[in-house]
């Protein structure tokens, strides 16, 4: 109404030729409802059916970020996903595989966004974490926006990180682990030094390298009797020199 009665409004002070605005308002809303119907049964017809998530809902789960678009935050609750961005929130509907319709919560917006339908695709790193999510539908000249997942170190006591210390033997390579402060570092003949930053209490990623990490193989006892490398190329073993 407010809208029918501002065009009007606007037409006599413009002494403009009379037009009903209410029944050409009426028939935009029938059209853009219809064009919302279409798109969602073209998404429908491209869903494959009977599929499930490749990973735990907890998997997705963390803070999102894209240079221009800012932070989206992925959270669990009960047996649902749900993202949260600046000003709208949404439910997570499983569309197929690691593929999620955005449902804003606020009905007036889940409305206005009926005719673009936005899908999120979490991908999956080499090593089988979701490291990224793009999102589609937010722009209609846009095909997708990825949004990289923003990684939160974990806490690790200070005496499992000295534990962690010492020589360790990969081929002819002796690479030696230490800390630097309260942060494991790497030192390898010949290249910089590594810090890392732990993902849990035995993993750890390199800080300077994406893609690369480690991870202590423990004996019963908690020590460490080997570190492997795990990188894009492979997995490689770094057999614990004894004291």
């Amino acid at each position: 109404m407010p809208s029918i009665l501002r065009n009007w409004i606007a037409d006599r002070l413009l002494q403009r030729p009379y037009r009903d605005w209410e029944t050409a308002i009426r028939r935009q809303y029938v059209r853009d409802r219809l064009s919302a119907i279409s798109a969602q049964q073209a998404l429908l017809q491209q869903r494959k059916a009977h599929t499930r998530p490749t990973h735990l809902l907890s998997a997705y789960a963390g803070r999102y970020a894209h240079g221009g678009y800012g932070t989206m935050e992925v959270v669990v609750r009960g047996d649902s996903l749900f993202a949260y961005t600046t000003g709208i929130s949404y439910y997570l509907e499983h569309y197929h595989y690691d593929v999620f319709r955005a449902l804003p919560l606020d009905e007036g917006r889940r409305e206005d966004l009926s005719s673009f339908p936005i899908r999120l695709a979490f991908a999956t790193s080499l090593q089988g974490d979701v490291d990224a999510v793009h999102v589609y539908g937010i722009e209609p000249a846009v095909e997708k926006i990825s949004f990289r997942r923003q990684l939160q170190d974990a806490e690790v006591p200070l005496s499992v990180l000295e534990r962690y210390c010492g020589m360790y033997q990969l081929g002819p390579t002796e690479i030696r682990i230490f800390l630097k402060g309260k942060t494991l570092t790497i030192s390898v003949p010949g290249q910089p030094e590594y810090e890392t930053a732990p993902i849990d209490e035995q993993t750890f990623r390199l800080k300077a390298l994406e893609g690369y990490r480690i991870r202590f193989d423990l004996r019963e006892d908690r020590t460490p009797q080997a570190v492997l490398f795990i990188q894009p190329n492979g997995t490689f073993r770094a057999k614990r020199k004894d004291p």
